[in-house]
């Protein structure tokens, strides 16, 4: 679902997909890759803590240098790495993250319009009201959110039964 929904956002703008896990960065990467011609598969990357320095920073330059079209990496790595959020066109929030200030702070500058922007940014989280953790996930993330920008909406996918 999550590989798919990012394959439908490639295309416009970098799609960046958060996790807490290095792991399910990599399980989404290659569901996205089994799914994707040789073209779309070549503007991918991962970036988790376990990326050698070097490669993480040739990454970042290729994502900063608009080269990647989608970067799964993990949350802590999102917030503290210095990328060139203009390119970013929709921030996927795969797993029922921790909301943190300096995340926060982040996703506020994310969704500020810039200059050139054609399309608005968006932010997609996952939640499904059959599994508690991810619903009370969503709840807060739309309650911390709403902080910060007012007219955030959130929607709610409902899990199949």
């Amino acid at each position: 679902m999550i590989a798919d929904d990012v394959k439908n956002q490639t295309g416009n703008g970098l799609v960046v997909v958060l996790s807490e896990d290095a792991d399910h960065c990599k399980v989404l990467c290659n569901a996205f890759r089994k799914n994707s011609s040789w073209l779309e598969r070549r503007s991918v990357a991962v970036l988790t803590m376990g990326t050698e320095p070097k490669e993480r920073d040739r990454i970042v330059g290729r994502v900063d240098a608009g080269k990647v079209d989608v970067l799964f990496t993990e949350n802590n790595l999102f917030s503290a790495e210095a990328f060139d959020y203009r390119h970013v066109a929709v921030l996927f929030l795969a797993t029922p993250l921790k909301i943190s200030s300096q995340l926060l702070d982040k996703f506020s500058r994310l969704l500020m319009p810039s200059s050139g922007q054609t399309r608005p940014r968006r932010i997609v989280g996952y939640a499904d009201s059959n599994v508690e953790t991810l619903a009370g996930s969503i709840r807060d993330r739309q309650r911390d959110f709403f902080k910060v920008r007012p007219n955030f909406r959130v929607s709610i996918l409902k899990g199949a039964d």
